[in-house]
C-alpha cells in the first residue's frame, strides 16, 4: 500500500533464501519474486521469450554504488522499510483515530514485535521485525525514547529501559503498586542532589526477593536522565531522529547484499547506458569472446575481431589490442591524457605532469577525463560490435574522431561545466593546460 502498505510477493527474495515461517511473513513478499523476474528480464534483456545471460550477480547489481553496485536497491528491503514506517507512526501519532482503534484491539503496545491474533494486515506489520532479524538487525533497538519530563511514559507498563517493561521483569513489584498505570514522573523526581523516588505500595515490602528487585529497579532508574523537554521517539539511523524509509532500506541492503569490491564510477554527464558499460567493464562482465567461451558458449574461435592475433579478453580489447592502441595514439595528438601502453584500464587515464586543470580547475579536469574515457569505451565496444555483426571496417582515426565529438556533446550539453566551451576550444591541444 502507498506509504507502507503490505505488498504481496512470490517465493524467495533478493536477499537470498525462502521465507519458511509461513503465514503473514510469507505474504509480505508476494510480489517481490515476480517483480524481481520482471526487472531481471528488463535489465539483461530477452529474446524469443528466453532470457539472456545474467553477467553480474543480482545482489551485486542491487547494492550501493560505493560498494560496486548500481544503487538499484532491494525491493524486499524497500517493502520492509515501508511496513516499518507504521511502527514509527504508531509510536508517534498517539492521538490518531486509527492508532486508538489498534490499541483497543491489540493493547496499548499494539503487540509490536509479536505475532498478533487475529491474523491480518496489522499482524503482518507487528511481526515485520522477524524479517529484519534474519539480516541480524534488531528493529526494536533502532527505536529509542527520550523520556523528557516522564509525564507520558508509564513507569511499569511501557518499555523505556532495556529488555522490556518493568511489569514483565518485576511482576511482584508491579502488582504491589497502588497505581499500575503511574508515569515515570509519578515515581521519580529529578533534583540537584539526584533522583528522589516516590513509592505507593499496597503493603510494606518484605522478603529478600522484593528488596532485591527494588534495588535493581532503582539501579535501572539511576541510568536514565529526565529533562525539561517533551518526550519523543528517536530513530537511531538518522541524525535528526526522524524515521526515514531510505535509512532502513540502505541498512538492510548493507547487511544482505553482495559486494564487488570495486567502487562504481558514476559520472552523470555520461549517458546511463555507457555508465553501465563502464561498470561491467571494470568487473570484466561484458560478452567478449573469451568470456562467452568461459560460460560455455560455442564459438568458431575466440580471437579478437579487430586484430585477429590474440584471444579477445576485456584487457586485450581495450588496452592491449594494436588497433585500439592506434586509437589512443590518434587521441593523444589532441590531448595527451591516454597511456598508449597501459597495464590496466585504470592506467589509461594518467594525468600529465604539465596539466594543472581546465583553466586552472583540477576537479573539472578529472571530470572531463572520465567523460573521455567513457566515450572511449563506448566507441570501442560499439565499433567492435559493428565489426563482429555487420563486418564493418574498424578505422582507428574515424573511431578517435567519434570519441572526440561524442565527448564534446556530452560535456557541452549534459553538464553545467561545459557552458561556453566551443568546438574550437575543445579541439585545442592546450585546452587542458
Amino acid at each position: 500500500m502507498v506509504g507502507g502498505v503490505r505488498v504481496r510477493d512470490g517465493a524467495g527474495g533478493e536477499h537470498g533464501g525462502d521465507d519458511e515461517d509461513g503465514g503473514d511473513e510469507a505474504m509480505v513478499m508476494k510480489t517481490t519474486g515476480w517483480w524481481r523476474r520482471f526487472i531481471l528480464l528488463f535489465f539483461w534483456g530477452s529474446a524469443n521469450d528466453r532470457k539472456k545471460i545474467s553477467w553480474v550477480a543480482w545482489d551485486v547489481t542491487l547494492n550501493n554504488r560505493c560498494k560496486g553496485g548500481l544503487g538499484i536497491g532491494s525491493l524486499k528491503a524497500q517493502n520492509i522499510a515501508l511496513l516499518t514506517k507504521w511502527w514509527w507512526r504508531y509510536k508517534t501519532e498517539e492521538n490518531a483515530l486509527w492508532r486508538r482503534v489498534i490499541s483497543a484491539i491489540h493493547g496499548e503496545d499494539g503487540k509490536l514485535g509479536q505475532v498478533t491474533t487475529p491474523k491480518g494486515n496489522w499482524s503482518t506489520i507487528a511481526s515485520i521485525n522477524r524479517s529484519t532479524e534474519k539480516a541480524n538487525l534488531s528493529l526494536s533497538s533502532l527505536f529509542s525514547k527520550s523520556l523528557g519530563r516522564g509525564t507520558k511514559t508509564r513507569f511499569w507498563q511501557d518499555v523505556w529501559c532495556d529488555e522490556g517493561s518493568l511489569a514483565d521483569r518485576f511482576p511482584r513489584l508491579a502488582a504491589l503498586d497502588k497505581d499500575k498505570d503511574c508515569t515515570i514522573a509519578d515515581r521519580i523526581t529529578e533534583t540537584s542532589q539526584g533522583k528522589v523516588f516516590t513509592w505507593e505500595w499496597r503493603r510494606h515490602l518484605r522478603g529478600e526477593r522484593d528488596l532485591s528487585d527494588l534495588a535493581t529497579v532503582r539501579n535501572l532508574c539511576e541510568r536514565i536522565k529526565l529533562g525539561d523537554e517533551d518526550e519523543r521517539w528517536n530513530w537511531e539511523l538518522e541524525t535528526d531522529g526522524i524515521y526515514s524509509v531510505s535509512s532502513l532500506h540502505y541498512a538492510l541492503d548493507d547487511m544482505c547484499l553482495g559486494r564487488s569490491g570495486v567502487r562504481t564510477t558514476w559520472n552523470k554527464i555520461v549517458p546511463i547506458k555507457t555508465r553501465i558499460l563502464m561498470w561491467r567493464t571494470k568487473l570484466n562482465r561484458i560478452p567478449t569472446k573469451s568470456n562467452l567461451v568461459r560460460r560455455g558458449i560455442s564459438l568458431e574461435n575466440d580471437f579478437c575481431p579487430l586484430c585477429n592475433s590474440s584471444p579477445e579478453t576485456t584487457m586485450h580489447l581495450f588496452v592491449d589490442c594494436d588497433r585500439t592502441k592506434e586509437v589512443r595514439r590518434v587521441l593523444n595528438t589532441w590531448w595527451k591524457i591516454f597511456s598508449v601502453d597501459g597495464s590496466s584500464l585504470d592506467s589509461l587515464l594518467s594525468q600529465t605532469t604539465q596539466s594543472t586543470g581546465v583553466h586552472g580547475d583540477r576537479s573539472k579536469t578529472e571530470t572531463l577525463k572520465e567523460v573521455v574515457l567513457h566515450a572511449y569505451l563506448g566507441a570501442i565496444w560499439r565499433n567492435r560490435n559493428e565489426t563482429v555483426f555487420n563486418q564493418a571496417s574498424f578505422i582507428p582515426s574515424r573511431v578517435a574522431n567519434d570519441i572526440q565529438a561524442e565527448a564534446f556533446l556530452w560535456f557541452r550539453y549534459r553538464s553545467n561545466l561545459g557552458c561556453g566551451i566551443s568546438w574550437l576550444d575543445w579541439c585545442c591541444t592546450s585546452f587542458l593546460m
